[in-house]
């Protein structure tokens, strides 16, 4: 069999695995396939250290894939190098943040966390996919948050001229009362901020029609640029993300692999009837694997992971239901 031949077939592997789950039987044909030959596994070799090195691979380098498969019979290494390119020039199209990682004073890429400490003894805990700026004066202290989620302690001045401490988003400014609070204005949701007060308060004003309200100690709200949702208590989330850990109370498993794929790169499919399966309990957000044991120790489901764990697939256990 030809090496050119041998690749379309990883790339078909590709293409089939991110479609849809594979079966038992696919599965099977899939082993069977790599450890057909040496040529077999070093071309999935290759396909792993491909992602690897795109580093992300969004749903739409699927579709290009797809795409130049069914065009002409082109080798797969010059497959690869279109997708990638293509895909690298989809994903900047894609996101319009890639400036504010790469210039802002603090950022962290996927899966990141990092803490510091500011001149003032301000500490701030970063999440992951976040990046502000630090904009101090001699009249006031402000971080402008352009996505992701901080959680700040903000450091009391001792010197004779006071500076407010402020956080801003797109939608308004926070002015912090003495306090801890976290922040959260996501990627995927920058017409939507929360806050979440730990200690004292927040001063919340929208940057539409100046509408304001004062949050307290174990309150959080969200909000867009005009107008306030109803005020919440404090989600556990709000202290534990720190810790990489989330915590679910009767969470449905599309939203529990929602907020845990903030940490990953990569597509996650979900078997349809299990998307509204309420889960609960304590999970870790940095390990898939480890996730994924997890929730097949309480629930009847199968993890299958490909690619660096840049494919996976969760299916219903068949096994694990026959057996109850």
């Amino acid at each position: 069999m030809k090496n050119n031949q041998i690749f379309d077939e990883a790339a078909e592997w590709i293409v089939k695995m991110q479609s849809a789950p594979l079966t038992d039987k696919e599965r099977q044909h899939f082993d069977e396939w790599r450890k057909k030959s040496v040529l077999h596994a070093q071309a999935w070799h290759k396909a792993e250290l491909f992602l690897q090195h795109l580093g992300h691979f969004p749903e739409q380098g699927y579709h290009i894939l797809q795409k130049s498969h069914s065009a002409a019979r082109i080798n797969m290494a010059s497959k690869f190098i279109l997708a990638f390119f293509m895909c690298f020039a989809m994903g900047a199209l894609w996101t319009s943040d890639w400036k504010d990682y790469y210039f802002s004073d603090y950022s962290t890429k996927v899966g990141e966390s990092k803490h510091i400490e500011l001149e003032d003894g301000t500490h701030i805990d970063i999440n992951t996919q976040t990046a502000f700026d630090q904009k101090y004066s001699a009249t006031q202290r402000q971080l402008i948050l352009h996505y992701g989620e901080i959680q700040v302690k903000t450091g009391h001045e001792f010197q004779h001229l006071y500076r407010p401490f402020t956080v801003s988003t797109s939608d308004a400014d926070m002015l912090a009362l003495g306090t801890v609070f976290n922040v959260q204005h996501l990627k995927n949701k920058q017409n939507h901020t929360c806050v979440a007060v730990i200690e004292s308060a927040v001063k919340i004003t929208l940057k539409q029609n100046q509408k304001y309200t004062m949050l307290n100690q174990g309150e959080q709200i969200c909000f867009d640029a005009d107008h306030f949702e109803p005020k919440q208590p404090l989600n556990s989330n709000t202290y534990t993300w720190k810790n990489g850990v989330i915590m679910a109370d009767e969470l449905t498993l599309e939203s529990l692999l929602t907020e845990v794929g903030r940490y990953h790169h990569g597509h996650v499919h979900i078997q349809s009837e299990l998307r509204q399966l309420k889960v609960s309990g304590s999970y870790p957000v940095n390990d898939l694997h480890a996730l994924g044991k997890a929730l097949a120790l309480s629930y009847p489901i199968q993890f299958d992971s490909y690619l660096s764990d840049r494919i996976v697939h969760i299916k219903k256990d068949e096994k694990s239901e026959r057996k109850n």
